[in-house]
């Protein structure tokens, strides 16, 4: 389970026990102050964890066993909400206007639950 907010990451357990977190301030690509995850993150069935980020305008993606960086997308203006589709492109807009399909070494991976992501499905058909 991983659950993000303006100042961190954080990975849980199916337990809900600690696994790892990653704190904005600790991280060179995030200007101090600002805020940092924005939107929703995703998870590809790589494990990977993909999270837009409003401080520095971009796309960083952590592995999922202790949470390191592996890589950071620039983008344009503060990303929207993401979403992984099954053909391993990652869709991201951003407020400048610009729509991103960016791949990644990930698919969406097939839901499991009614339930599986913000706003429910690929078709965003829930409400908050």
């Amino acid at each position: 389970v991983y659950i993000g907010n303006d100042t961190m990451l954080v990975s849980l357990t199916l337990l809900g026990m600690l696994k790892w977190q990653v704190s904005a301030g600790t991280l060179p690509i995030v200007n101090s102050g600002e805020h940092w995850g924005c939107g929703s993150n995703a998870v590809g069935d790589d494990g990977n964890v993909y999270v837009p980020v409003c401080g520095s305008y971009s796309l960083s993606v952590f592995e999922p066993l202790q949470g390191k960086l592996l890589y950071e997308v620039q983008l344009d203006g503060f990303p929207s909400p993401i979403t992984i589709g099954h053909e391993g492109l990652l869709y991201v807009g951003t407020t400048a206007g610009t729509f991103y399909a960016i791949a990644v070494s990930a698919h969406a991976p097939a839901p499991t639950s009614s339930w599986p992501k913000h706003h429910r499905d690929r078709a965003n058909t829930g409400e908050e």
